[in-house]
């Protein structure tokens, strides 16, 4: 349909805090993308959309963190043992259309960015946030950063 930029905006899983995270790579354990790149571990954003974003971020005073995530495609089937490695290596959230996103845009030579808001916590104990007013408080606002990125 003509769209040369995207920011893919939703929730994701923290695998060590809350927050707003901007996504600079993604792991490629997910079905799709291994359809459009060779295989590797990573699929990546566009840098340039990246710092974007990030600058649309600072210019609205919104503190965020900027990592790795983890793309699997199966809801709610991580596994201890998987969230314990992901973290050892530093990756913040775990969700599920990042580098499938990623290795499509590549492909299709078109921009694309990640934000992620978490949604729930996969620490020692699973922490939902979904129902809070503060996640959809913050979802909302990231929405309206999105489009101002794109805008500018």
């Amino acid at each position: 349909m003509g769209g040369k930029e995207f920011i893919n905006l939703g929730a994701a899983g923290g695998l060590a805090a809350k927050g707003i995270f901007v996504c600079n790579k993604a792991v490629r354990d997910e079905g799709t993308s291994h359809h459009y790149l060779k295989d590797g571990l990573f699929s990546y954003p566009d840098k340039e959309l990246t710092a974007r974003l990030e600058k649309t971020l600072k210019k609205n005073g919104v503190q965020y963190a900027k990592g790795a995530s983890w793309t699997i495609d199966a809801p709610y089937m991580e596994t201890k043992k998987e969230i314990d490695h992901y973290k050892k290596i530093g990756i913040k959230t775990v969700e599920m259309e990042a580098s499938a996103l990623f290795a499509v845009a590549k492909v299709r030579k078109v921009k694309i960015a990640s934000l992620f808001v978490v949604s729930d916590v996969l620490g020692e104990k699973w922490e939902p946030l979904f129902h809070q007013r503060e996640y959809r408080k913050t979802l909302n606002k990231m929405i309206d950063v999105a489009i101002q990125c794109l805008s500018s």
